[in-house]
């Protein structure tokens, strides 16, 4: 494997390391937030309440996965489609109960946001921001046709917003992955030159001392013998020869 070839493995492994770490945080934060959304519901008894309650159990249980695997490296190469699995689990638990409780006006604003913090949050890129967008937007779709009957609410403005949204959110993704291999690249540049200068300084340290001890017994019988022994100790060989 090239050097370019592992740096960008490097790149996109510690990537995937970023989109678990992301989705252990929205975990945390789903989890922290069911028991609110349990306790409303129980105070408002909407209809159906059992199976709200089971879609919340689905999504505590799916975010509990989600820890668990996000701190296994072996599963660190499937981080992408995993964290858009995730989206879809969110997506339908929510389009669900927003259909049970007959309200999709919360499912489309949590949906929004999960578009938004994937975009700038992410970074998995357009790819895998496209997939999300397009979870997202079927279960805003299937939210408001359970919910209303029809689909004439995205017939003018709201239909524009968004179809925007999606279109800024993929392009956006596209473009903060393209910098962050930019800059990848750039520290990877770096580090080679740093690399490059480390070894020449030493070569030049070490050809200065052979110079010195050279210099200090130029005149004694041994000086070939002398050149070779710091000549096998400066190059880190098993031996060498002199020739004149």
């Amino acid at each position: 494997m090239s050097t370019e070839e592992t740096a960008t493995a490097e790149l996109r492994s510690e990537a995937d390391a970023v989109v678990f770490e992301r989705m252990r945080t929205a975990a945390f934060i789903i989890l922290a937030a069911l028991p609110l959304y349990v306790l409303t519901d129980h105070l408002l008894q909407p209809p159906r309440l059992a199976l709200l309650d089971l879609l919340k159990g689905v999504l505590a249980f799916a975010s509990l996965a989600v820890i668990g695997v996000s701190r296994r490296r072996r599963f660190r190469s499937y981080a992408r489609p995993l964290g858009v699995g995730y989206v879809l689990v969110i997506s339908s638990t929510s389009c669900v109960s927003s259909i049970v409780t007959a309200q999709y006006a919360p499912h489309v604003f949590m949906t929004v946001m999960v578009v938004l913090c994937t975009m700038a949050l992410v970074p998995w890129g357009e790819v895998f921001q496209a997939a999300a967008v397009f979870v997202a937007l079927s279960s805003i779709f299937v939210s408001i046709y359970g919910v209303t009957g029809d689909l004439r609410v995205f017939v003018g403005y709201p239909g524009v917003v968004l179809l925007v949204l999606a279109s800024a959110s993929i392009y956006m993704a596209r473009v903060l992955e393209q910098t962050r291999n930019a800059l990848a690249q750039e520290n990877a540049e770096r580090e080679r030159a740093q690399q490059a200068l480390r070894e020449e300084a030493a070569t030049a340290a070490a050809l200065a001392r052979v110079a010195e001890q050279l210099i200090a017994d130029v005149s004694g019988p041994t000086l070939l013998q002398r050149l070779t022994e710091l000549t096998t100790k400066v190059i880190e060989c098993d031996c060498s020869w002199t020739a004149l």
